[in-house]
C-alpha cells in the first residue's frame, strides 16, 4: 500500500491545475503511520485514504467546468518524463536519418533517461555511435534505428513519471 500512496502523490503532480485543485495532496503524506500501527489501525487508514481518493475523483467527474463540452483549459499540465524522452528519440531519429551529428542528442537522451528502462537503450546507442570500426554499415544503422525505436516505445509508457 505504501507504493500506492507514492503513486497517487506522484500522479497528482502531473495533473493540470484545474483538476489538481480537487485533491488534497497533503493528506496522503502519512509518514510511517502504516508501519507504526496494528492491522486494525492500518485497515482504518487505508479505508480513509481510499474513501478520500474516491470522493476527490467523484468531485472531478462532477465538476461542470471539466466536462468535455465546456472545453476545459488543461494546457498547464507539466510534461512527463515519457513525453520528453519520446521527443528526444524523435530528434535522434531525425538526426540519424539526415546524417547530422547525433552524439549530443544521444548524450542528452542518456542523461534524461537515467533511472528508467530507456537508459539501457541510450547507453547502447552511445556505444554504437562511438564505434570507430564498422564492418557492416547497413547492420550498424539498422541496430541504431532498432534501438532508437525501442527506446521510443519504452519511453511512451513512462507518462506516469514526472
Amino acid at each position: 500500500m505504501h507504493n500506492w500512496i507514492c503513486a497517487i502523490i506522484e500522479s497528482l503532480k502531473l495533473l493540470p491545475s484545474s483538476v489538481a485543485n480537487h485533491f488534497r495532496v497533503g493528506s496522503y503524506f502519512i509518514g510511517g503511520a502504516h508501519f507504526e500501527t496494528n492491522d486494525e489501525g492500518r485497515q482504518r487508514l487505508w479505508q480513509r485514504l481510499g474513501a478520500q481518493l474516491k470522493g476527490e475523483i467523484d468531485a472531478v467527474l462532477a465538476d461542470p467546468a471539466l466536462k468535455r463540452a465546456e472545453a476545459p483549459d488543461l494546457s498547464d499540465r507539466p510534461t512527463t518524463k515519457g513525453e520528453r524522452l519520446v521527443k528526444i528519440c524523435d530528434e535522434l531519429q531525425q538526426a540519424l536519418t539526415s546524417g547530422r551529428d547525433a552524439d549530443q542528442i544521444a548524450a542528452r537522451l542518456e542523461r534524461e533517461a537515467s533511472g528508467t528502462p530507456v537508459a539501457f537503450d541510450a547507453r547502447q546507442i552511445r556505444k554504437l555511435l562511438a564505434k570507430r570500426r564498422i564492418s557492416d554499415l547497413a547492420q550498424h544503422q539498422a541496430d541504431l534505428y532498432r534501438l532508437v525505436g525501442h527506446a521510443r516505445l519504452v519511453a511512451g509508457g513512462l507518462n506516469h513519471l514526472e
